[in-house]
Protein backbone atom coordinates (compact mmCIF):
# COMPACT_ATOMS: atom_id res chain seq x y z
CA UNK A 1 0.00 0.00 0.00
CA UNK A 2 3.01 2.26 0.29
CA UNK A 3 2.86 2.94 -3.44
CA UNK A 4 -0.34 4.98 -2.98
CA UNK A 5 1.64 7.44 -0.85
CA UNK A 6 4.12 8.04 -3.67
CA UNK A 7 1.65 8.95 -6.40
CA UNK A 8 2.31 11.58 -8.96
CA UNK A 9 0.62 14.74 -7.62
CA UNK A 10 -0.94 15.28 -11.06
CA UNK A 11 -3.12 12.17 -10.66
CA UNK A 12 -6.74 13.20 -10.13
CA UNK A 13 -8.37 12.14 -6.86
CA UNK A 14 -11.10 10.30 -8.81
CA UNK A 15 -8.48 8.19 -10.62
CA UNK A 16 -6.79 7.34 -7.34
CA UNK A 17 -10.07 6.29 -5.75
CA UNK A 18 -10.94 4.04 -8.70
CA UNK A 19 -7.47 2.47 -8.62
CA UNK A 20 -7.60 1.87 -4.87
CA UNK A 21 -11.05 0.29 -5.20
CA UNK A 22 -9.74 -2.01 -7.92
CA UNK A 23 -6.76 -3.03 -5.81
CA UNK A 24 -8.70 -3.58 -2.60
CA UNK A 25 -11.58 -5.26 -4.40
CA UNK A 26 -13.92 -3.47 -2.03
CA UNK A 27 -16.61 -0.92 -1.57
CA UNK A 28 -16.41 2.65 -0.36
CA UNK A 29 -18.14 5.03 2.02
CA UNK A 30 -17.78 8.72 2.78
CA UNK A 31 -18.57 10.50 6.02
CA UNK A 32 -17.73 14.08 6.99
CA UNK A 33 -15.39 14.35 4.02
CA UNK A 34 -13.41 11.23 4.95
CA UNK A 35 -13.27 8.42 2.40
CA UNK A 36 -13.23 4.78 3.60
CA UNK A 37 -12.45 1.64 1.60
CA UNK A 38 -13.54 -1.86 2.55
CA UNK A 39 -11.74 -4.82 1.10
CA UNK A 40 -8.51 -6.71 0.81
CA UNK A 41 -5.42 -5.95 -1.26
CA UNK A 42 -5.39 -8.11 -4.41
CA UNK A 43 -1.80 -9.13 -3.65
CA UNK A 44 -3.02 -11.05 -0.61
CA UNK A 45 -4.57 -14.48 -1.10
CA UNK A 46 -8.12 -14.51 0.18
CA UNK A 47 -9.14 -18.14 -0.19
CA UNK A 48 -7.39 -21.14 1.29
CA UNK A 49 -7.47 -24.34 -0.72
CA UNK A 50 -10.01 -26.83 0.57
CA UNK A 51 -11.26 -30.19 -0.78
CA UNK A 52 -13.98 -30.00 -3.45
CA UNK A 53 -17.50 -29.98 -2.07
CA UNK A 54 -16.58 -28.32 1.22
CA UNK A 55 -17.30 -24.75 2.20
CA UNK A 56 -14.41 -22.53 1.21
CA UNK A 57 -12.49 -20.92 4.03
CA UNK A 58 -11.54 -17.28 3.78
CA UNK A 59 -8.51 -16.16 5.73
CA UNK A 60 -8.79 -13.04 7.90
CA UNK A 61 -6.77 -10.60 5.78
CA UNK A 62 -9.32 -7.95 4.92
CA UNK A 63 -9.27 -4.49 6.43
CA UNK A 64 -11.02 -1.15 6.56
CA UNK A 65 -8.89 1.67 5.17
CA UNK A 66 -9.17 5.45 5.43
CA UNK A 67 -8.05 7.54 2.45
CA UNK A 68 -7.11 11.04 3.59
CA UNK A 69 -7.10 14.24 1.51
CA UNK A 70 -3.30 13.96 1.11
CA UNK A 71 -3.81 10.43 -0.33
CA UNK A 72 -2.46 8.71 2.78
CA UNK A 73 -4.04 5.28 3.08
CA UNK A 74 -4.38 4.08 6.69
CA UNK A 75 -5.68 0.76 8.00
CA UNK A 76 -8.40 1.46 10.55
CA UNK A 77 -9.64 -2.09 11.29
CA UNK A 78 -7.84 -5.35 10.53
CA UNK A 79 -8.07 -9.13 10.95
CA UNK A 80 -11.41 -9.71 9.26
CA UNK A 81 -12.51 -11.88 6.36
CA UNK A 82 -14.75 -9.55 4.34
CA UNK A 83 -15.06 -5.90 5.36
CA UNK A 84 -18.65 -4.72 4.93
CA UNK A 85 -21.57 -2.78 6.37
CA UNK A 86 -19.81 0.48 7.19
CA UNK A 87 -22.23 3.05 8.61
CA UNK A 88 -22.21 5.88 11.14
CA UNK A 89 -24.66 6.96 13.82
CA UNK A 90 -26.57 10.22 13.18
CA UNK A 91 -24.35 12.11 15.66
CA UNK A 92 -21.22 10.67 14.04
CA UNK A 93 -19.82 9.25 17.29
CA UNK A 94 -20.43 5.57 16.56
CA UNK A 95 -19.05 3.62 13.59
CA UNK A 96 -20.63 0.30 12.68
CA UNK A 97 -18.88 -2.39 10.68
CA UNK A 98 -19.72 -5.94 9.54
CA UNK A 99 -17.55 -8.95 8.75
CA UNK A 100 -19.80 -10.98 6.45
CA UNK A 101 -18.37 -14.54 6.76
CA UNK A 102 -17.82 -14.08 10.51
CA UNK A 103 -21.54 -13.23 10.70
CA UNK A 104 -20.84 -10.38 13.11
CA UNK A 105 -21.38 -6.64 13.36
CA UNK A 106 -19.27 -4.44 15.61
CA UNK A 107 -19.81 -0.94 16.95
CA UNK A 108 -16.87 1.39 17.66
CA UNK A 109 -16.48 4.77 19.28
CA UNK A 110 -15.59 7.09 16.42
CA UNK A 111 -13.57 10.30 16.54
CA UNK A 112 -14.50 12.35 13.48
CA UNK A 113 -11.66 14.82 14.04
CA UNK A 114 -9.00 12.10 13.68
CA UNK A 115 -10.96 9.50 11.67
CA UNK A 116 -10.13 6.79 14.21
CA UNK A 117 -12.21 4.04 15.78
CA UNK A 118 -11.79 2.64 19.29
CA UNK A 119 -13.59 0.59 21.96
CA UNK A 120 -14.83 -2.18 19.63
CA UNK A 121 -17.85 -4.10 20.87
CA UNK A 122 -20.13 -6.70 19.32
CA UNK A 123 -23.42 -5.23 18.13
CA UNK A 124 -24.74 -8.55 16.86
CA UNK A 125 -23.80 -12.13 15.98
CA UNK A 126 -25.90 -14.14 13.55
CA UNK A 127 -25.37 -17.92 13.70
CA UNK A 128 -28.01 -18.92 11.11
CA UNK A 129 -26.59 -19.85 7.69
CA UNK A 130 -28.65 -17.18 5.91
CA UNK A 131 -27.64 -14.42 8.29
CA UNK A 132 -24.54 -12.94 6.66
CA UNK A 133 -24.52 -9.16 7.29
CA UNK A 134 -23.55 -7.26 4.16
CA UNK A 135 -24.19 -3.60 3.27
CA UNK A 136 -25.89 -1.37 5.81
CA UNK A 137 -27.31 2.04 6.59
CA UNK A 138 -28.39 3.91 9.71
CA UNK A 139 -31.84 5.51 9.97
CA UNK A 140 -32.91 8.79 11.58
CA UNK A 141 -33.46 7.01 14.93
CA UNK A 142 -29.89 5.70 14.94
CA UNK A 143 -30.86 2.11 14.17
CA UNK A 144 -28.57 -0.03 12.01
CA UNK A 145 -30.20 -1.75 9.03
CA UNK A 146 -28.27 -4.61 7.43
CA UNK A 147 -28.91 -6.63 4.29
CA UNK A 148 -28.57 -10.34 5.06
CA UNK A 149 -26.71 -11.80 2.11
CA UNK A 150 -27.94 -15.32 1.32
CA UNK A 151 -30.86 -14.79 3.68
CA UNK A 152 -33.38 -12.84 1.61
CA UNK A 153 -34.02 -10.31 4.35
CA UNK A 154 -33.08 -7.02 5.96
CA UNK A 155 -32.69 -6.66 9.74
CA UNK A 156 -33.04 -3.55 11.89
CA UNK A 157 -30.92 -3.37 15.05
CA UNK A 158 -31.17 -0.87 17.88
CA UNK A 159 -27.98 1.00 18.84
CA UNK A 160 -27.62 -1.45 21.75
CA UNK A 161 -27.83 -4.47 19.39
CA UNK A 162 -31.40 -5.59 20.07
CA UNK A 163 -33.14 -6.99 16.98
CA UNK A 164 -36.08 -4.65 16.38
CA UNK A 165 -37.41 -5.99 13.09
CA UNK A 166 -36.75 -8.37 10.23
CA UNK A 167 -38.19 -7.87 6.75
CA UNK A 168 -38.14 -10.37 3.88
CA UNK A 169 -37.06 -8.94 0.52
CA UNK A 170 -37.72 -10.35 -2.97
CA UNK A 171 -34.06 -11.26 -3.47
CA UNK A 172 -32.08 -14.16 -2.02
CA UNK A 173 -28.84 -12.19 -1.72
CA UNK A 174 -29.51 -8.54 -0.88
CA UNK A 175 -26.27 -6.60 -0.57
CA UNK A 176 -27.18 -3.08 0.57
CA UNK A 177 -29.74 -0.94 2.35
CA UNK A 178 -30.25 2.73 1.64
CA UNK A 179 -32.66 5.48 2.59
CA UNK A 180 -34.28 7.50 -0.16
CA UNK A 181 -35.29 10.70 1.57
CA UNK A 182 -33.58 13.51 3.49
CA UNK A 183 -35.20 12.39 6.76
CA UNK A 184 -33.70 8.88 6.52
CA UNK A 185 -37.13 7.26 6.95
CA UNK A 186 -37.82 5.58 3.59
CA UNK A 187 -35.90 2.33 3.05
Amino acid sequence: LERWRQLDPKVRREELIVNVLLVTGGAAAVTAGVFYLMGRPSSESSVSLVPAGTRRRISPRAALYRLDADFTLTRILTNMTISNGLAFSPNGRTMYHADTPAQAITAHDYDGATGTASNARVLGRFPDAGDRPDGAAVDSEGCYWTAMYNGGKVKRLAPDGRLLAEYPVPAMCPTMCAFGDPGLKTL
